[in-house]
């Protein structure tokens, strides 16, 4: 979700008591219709003014330590990565997704004995 500046919200409204109609104050501003009609009824509360969540948060864990990290502890398990960081596991997985990091503990290769097919007789 991206969150508009206030100018930007004002010079909307500005554009439609002008006259333009929202089609084109839309295709001026790249912005939908839908969020030009939100604005609209914003505007007739007086409340205009984006929410203050709308910004995101810094990002907690920089890539460089991320990956250092792993580096040095490479048997650690997300939530272990993500205590030391102190944030959620799901945060740690995006960042190794997102830096294309591979996280691979140990590689095991469980043998199985085959199944032999073959034709069961009756004994009468």
């Amino acid at each position: 979700m991206t969150c508009y500046s206030l100018d930007l919200r004002k010079r909307v409204i500005i554009q439609l008591s002008e006259g333009m109609s929202i089609a084109e104050v839309s295709q001026l501003f790249n912005i939908t219709r839908q969020t030009i009609y939100n604005w609209e009824k914003l505007h007739k509360k007086n409340q205009l003014k984006p929410r203050d969540n709308c910004m995101r948060r810094p990002k907690k864990v920089s890539q460089e330590s991320l990956e250092n990290h792993i580096k040095k502890h490479p048997d650690a398990t997300l939530g272990e990565i993500a205590k030391h960081f102190n944030c959620a596991a799901s945060s740690i997985h995006y960042r190794i997704k997102k830096g294309k990091i591979t996280y691979k503990k140990k590689n095991f290769y469980i043998l199985k004995e085959m199944k032999k097919k073959g034709k069961h007789t009756r004994s009468n």
